[in-house]
C-alpha cells in the first residue's frame, strides 16, 4: 500500500540521517584529537627553534641545525591549520547532519 511505502521511505530516512550524525561525531572528535595532538607538536618544535638557537649563540651548534627546526616548526604549524580546518568541516557536517545553525 501506499502508506506501507511512505513509512518504508521514512525508516530509511530515519537510517540515514542517523548514520550521517554518527559519522559526524566521530568525525569531529578525530578532527578536535588532532588539533589538540598538533597544537603539543607546535609547541615542542617551538622549544626545539629555541634551543637549535641558543645552541648556535654560543657556537654549538650550526645554522643548518637552526634552519632544519624551524622548518619542522612550519611544517607543525601548517599541520595544524589543517587539523583545525577539518574540525570546522567535520563541527559544519555534524550541523548539517542535525539540521542545526550555529
Amino acid at each position: 500500500s501506499k502508506y506501507a511505502s511512505l513509512l518504508q521511505q521514512l525508516r530509511k530516512l530515519e537510517l540515514q540521517i542517523r548514520q550521517d550524525v554518527e559519522t559526524a561525531l566521530l568525525n569531529l572528535a578525530y578532527a578536535k584529537r588532532r588539533a589538540e595532538a598538533t597544537r603539543k607538536a607546535i609547541e615542542q618544535s617551538k622549544e626545539s627553534v629555541r634551543i637549535e638557537i641558543q645552541k648556535f649563540d654560543l657556537g654549538k651548534g650550526s645554522i643548518t641545525d637552526v634552519l632544519d627546526a624551524q622548518s619542522a616548526m612550519l611544517e607543525a604549524e601548517t599541520t595544524h591549520y589543517r587539523a583545525l580546518s577539518d574540525y570546522n568541516i567535520a563541527t559544519a557536517q555534524l550541523d548539517m547532519a542535525t539540521g542545526q545553525k550555529r
